[in-house]
């Protein structure tokens, strides 16, 4: 099931109906993903508060350069936009600050492509971890 980026580890627990269920979701998260655009005011704020946040910080120094913020897998200004200065929480086993996978109002900021997505996928169906 290289399609859907599911390690095998977790490929063993999923049964037919599962991989309906999450072909269903990509499916539906393939039509429905796209990346917010914002007004010149809220892209002022946007990259003003992402570029001094602590994960703006953490990602260079981890990766040593800082985050695409134009990456077409995550909605970073979806992100801002929905959730404002909570768009990051702390990842308590990594410590670091880290985006959500969706909004609380369900709206995706991975795409479908991103390469953690199946996480999310199983964790809706109760697979995942």
């Amino acid at each position: 099931m290289a399609d859907l980026n599911i390690p095998p580890e977790f490929m063993e627990r999923l049964n037919t109906q599962d991989l309906q269920a999450i072909r269903q979701m990509q499916k539906d998260h393939k039509k429905s993903f796209s990346v917010t655009k914002l007004s010149k005011q809220d892209e002022a704020a946007f990259q003003s508060f992402v570029t001094q946040s602590e994960f703006f910080k953490s990602f260079s120094d981890d990766f040593g350069g800082p985050p695409n913020l134009d990456d077409p897998e995550y909605d970073y200004r979806g992100a801002f936009q929905e959730l404002g200065e909570d768009m990051f929480a702390l990842d308590p086993e990594s410590g670091k600050q880290h985006g959500f996978s969706r909004t609380p109002s369900g709206r995706w900021l991975k795409s479908p492509d991103h390469p953690s997505t199946w996480k999310e996928y199983l964790m809706s169906i109760g697979k995942f971890p």
